[in-house]
């Protein structure tokens, strides 16, 4: 659950400040959006995918490789030069959101016994939703504080620290029998939701009959 915590605090952290980093990268708030939306979209496209993989590999070690690569949006994110780069960065980095997720409710699923499950699962789910709205509710107090790339570079050691730990206490689960992982099937989920939700968000500002595009545009002077 600490891992878990360390990973998706920072879902929605940014919400409060994207005024300033628009102003930072001298784009729109419109445009910085996708720090939120990018991210949200990439969790819920990957971790059905993810998940499979927790089943085929084994839900540690998909849970640590998600581990690894927060570590490494965490401080790449902290270092970000433009506003694309940070949305992309963002974007990628949320897949670890959707590997600690999935692998973690897996670990939980199969680790409890019957009796307890119910419990365990209770506060997964407290971390898991409750995290991202931590993350609102402290936002603006850290970002006034620190500013918003040290809640990365202070995230990275949490993360640190979760995945050495978690390397020497939690169980590696079984696998399941060996398939054929459905490629097409992915790709397929993953492209229509990634259109459908592109269109929503960028129907109101480029048209509903647009050809689509994300613009990058410089606010008024």
């Amino acid at each position: 659950m600490g891992g878990l915590f360390s990973v998706n605090v920072t879902f929605t952290i940014l919400a409060v400040a994207l005024p300033r980093i628009a102003h930072d990268f001298h784009t729109t708030r419109n445009t910085m959006t996708w720090v939120i939306t990018g991210p949200m979209l990439a969790f819920g496209i990957a971790a059905p995918t993810l998940g499979k993989a927790a089943d085929q590999y084994g839900a540690k070690r998909v849970y640590q490789m998600g581990l690894l690569l927060s570590f490494t949006a965490a401080v790449m994110s902290s270092l970000a030069w433009g506003a694309i780069p940070l949305i992309i960065i963002r974007t990628i980095g949320s897949l670890e959101g959707a590997a600690t997720g999935a692998a973690s409710m897996a670990m939980v699923m199969r680790t409890f016994d019957r009796e307890d499950r119910v419990k365990a699962m209770g506060w997964w789910s407290l971390v898991g939703a409750g995290g991202p709205v931590i993350g609102v509710v402290l936002g603006g107090f850290l970002l006034e504080t620190i500013g918003w790339r040290w809640l990365y570079a202070c995230q990275a050691p949490l993360i640190a620290i979760a995945f050495v730990v978690g390397s020497i206490v939690l169980p590696q689960t079984e696998k399941l029998p060996p398939q054929k992982f459905d490629v097409a099937g992915a790709l397929t989920l993953s492209g229509g939701i990634t259109a459908l939700l592109f269109a929503i968000n960028r129907g109101p500002e480029l048209g509903w009959s647009s050809g689509g595009g994300v613009r990058v545009t410089r606010p008024a002077s």
